[in-house]
């Protein structure tokens, strides 16, 4: 990736981190990892699944992110509480849109995007980018992308960003 890309994706991470409760002092490891995609201006296929437009407070957000921290080990409902208080905080603050992914009508994941500007173009950082272990191995992070990507066009985005650990899978993604 262009060297000034990954910069920029990792000065939005900083400016993500200072709105979040728990990251608040934390600095970034040296082996973060980039991604950019740039949307492609031909048609993309539809996805097998909808993305749900959810305001950050949203009670099926908040089942959909304590299933996803029990992976990690985290069940202190406070906890999971602090962290989607992190999105109203980034929704608010960044004004950043949260989705819940649908699946045959149950909600299998969920991803924010948050608009930024990089170089005169509209640009999405994506967020919280989770599909619920059930769900994992079928191709479903790859049909969340393509929905994104589809919102995203559709909202006059250009590209879209990530940042992950080096050790974390949205790498391999």
């Amino acid at each position: 990736m262009e060297e000034t890309r990954h910069h920029f994706v990792l000065e939005t991470e900083q400016l993500i981190r200072k709105r979040e409760q728990l990251w608040s002092g934390v600095t970034m490891a040296e082996n973060e990892w980039t991604m950019w995609l740039d949307i492609p201006s031909q048609d993309i296929p539809e996805s097998k699944l909808s993305l749900i437009a959810v305001a950050a407070g949203d009670e099926d957000l908040h089942n959909v992110r304590r299933e996803v921290e029990k992976v990690y080990g985290i069940t202190d409902p406070e906890l999971v509480k602090m962290l989607t208080e992190n999105y109203q905080r980034k929704e608010k603050d960044l004004d950043g849109q949260w989705f819940l992914a649908k699946f045959q009508n149950e909600y299998i994941g969920e991803i924010g995007i948050i608009p930024f500007e990089y170089k005169g173009e509209k640009i999405g950082r994506l967020q919280d980018v989770d599909i619920l272990a059930k769900h994992q191995g079928q191709g479903l992070g790859n049909e969340l992308l393509r929905a994104t990507l589809c919102h995203a066009k559709s909202k006059g985005f250009k590209s879209l960003c990530l940042m992950a650990s080096a050790d974390h899978w949205a790498k391999d993604w």
